[in-house]
Formats: structure tokens, sequence, C-alpha cells
């Protein structure tokens, strides 16, 4: 069963690799993100809320929410994923 995000949308789910609070940003490595047609990699997301980072640390797992804006991509929802 899929994760559902705010509003009941599907998540996509990765690792935590970097958290860099300072510029709102974070690099996942993340399976396919079939809704962009992006292959699995290791990418660095810009946040909507840097709040969203508190408490991340590198190899958390995390499920979250992309949206395209600003020039790219945007983190728009995550959450831990560990337990």
């Amino acid at each position: 069963m899929e994760a559902m995000g705010p509003g009941g949308e599907g998540l996509d789910s990765g690792r935590v690799a970097k958290v860099d609070v300072d510029a709102g940003k974070i690099m996942i490595e993340h399976r396919p993100i079939w809704s962009f047609y992006m292959e699995a990699m290791t990418r660095i997301f810009k946040v909507r809320d840097t709040t969203m980072l508190t408490g991340l640390a590198p190899g958390d797992r995390i499920r979250f929410k992309v949206e395209r804006a600003e020039g790219g991509f945007v983190i728009t929802w995550i959450e831990n994923a560990n337990w």
C-alpha cells in the first residue's frame, strides 16, 4: 500500500544523504519518481519550509512529496519512515 501525504497524494520514498538547514536543502537517495519521469538517483532538493528538516539526519529513511516550483523541484512534505 502506498503512503499518503497531505490531501491524499502518494508519497515517494528515499534515504537522507545530507541535510543543509541553513540553505533549506536536503540531499535524498530516492527511488524512481514516476510522476516526473525521474529515475532512481541521489539529488539535492529545496524544501518549502526548513522546519521540515528538524530531526532528520543522514541515513534516515523518509517518505516525501515533491512538486515542480521555483524553477525546479521542491519538497513540500517529509515524514520520517524509520519506525
